[in-house]
């Protein structure tokens, strides 16, 4: 999980569609990786800036119709606030995990940028 929207009590509102629809699922899932909604082990988001100025350089990816999207920005605005960011996209076009349905509309554009990446950090 990135963050902790889906049970830090927003309203629906607070939502998207796509979101709301998983709201259910990722509660659950919340609940099983840990009863303890604080902890940044579980929800990076929370870690905080102390913590934020030791992470590793990150690089973080989503897509335009991810339900974990906004939890996915919240963490690169806090990484990038202590320029522990190397890189940040949102994939048009897509939804979560759509890169590994191989015949997805867009899913060479994840493998593309996912080289452009390792070819500008790892090699």
């Amino acid at each position: 999980m990135t963050g902790d929207m889906y049970v830090r009590g927003e309203k629906k509102e607070f939502f998207t569609e796509v979101e709301w629809a998983s709201k259910k699922g990722n509660e659950e899932v919340a609940t099983l990786l840990s009863d303890d909604f604080q902890s940044y082990w579980t929800f990076p988001n929370l870690m905080g800036d102390e913590l934020a100025k030791k992470s590793p350089l990150t690089v973080i990816y989503t897509t335009e119709f991810d339900m974990y999207r906004k939890s996915a920005v919240e963490l690169r605005d806090l990484l990038s606030k202590h320029s522990r960011l190397l890189d940040f996209a949102i994939l048009p076009g897509t939804d979560h995990a759509s890169y590994s349905i191989y015949s997805t509309r867009r899913s060479n554009t994840w493998f593309n940028d996912f080289s452009r990446v390792c070819a500008k950090y790892l090699l």
